[in-house]
């Protein structure tokens, strides 16, 4: 990446992969000189990174979490989502029959990528519940759930 610097040509910036907020990247010789003092040379110059939060993803480490929304149906029988993972790739995600609400599902290194590993993606499963059900709905909805025993 190309930074401009005042009173001078850009300065290339190599950001490493999965870098966080906060960290401070030194370039040699690329600052001012000390004020004052003729002939002093250029002392380094000092970039520090900002990394804006992803309105998908939530950070921890290396790791991302993500939230997926499925009906109470789907949460029983099992579904699957494609979901797109923080590099643009789409993933197929297997969500098993009788998933629990807040049951989180791992991705294997679908997280975030460093020079030195790749974290995970955790996708916590949110059960959606119907707010209202007609009378037919609800009566066919009772008869299945004492057939199971669950009522």
């Amino acid at each position: 990446t190309d930074l401009p610097v005042q009173g001078g040509e850009p300065v290339r910036l190599v950001i490493p992969r999965g870098v966080r907020s906060g960290v401070k990247i030194r370039v040699s010789g690329r600052g001012r000189p000390a004020p004052a003092v003729a002939g002093s040379v250029a002392g380094d110059l000092y970039v520090t990174l900002r990394v804006d939060a992803s309105p998908r993803f939530r950070h921890e480490g290396d790791h991302l979490h993500i939230v997926e929304t499925i009906s109470a149906i789907e949460a029983m029988l099992g579904t699957s989502r494609s979901i797109t993972n923080p590099y643009g790739q789409t993933i197929k995600v297997t969500i098993p029959a009788g998933t629990q609400p807040g049951e989180r599902l791992r991705l294997r290194g679908q997280g975030v990528a460093t020079d030195k590993r790749t974290g995970d993606l955790f996708v916590e499963v949110h059960v959606m519940v119907p707010r209202e059900l007609t009378d037919a709905q609800r009566a066919e909805l009772e008869q299945t759930a004492r057939s199971m025993g669950l009522l």
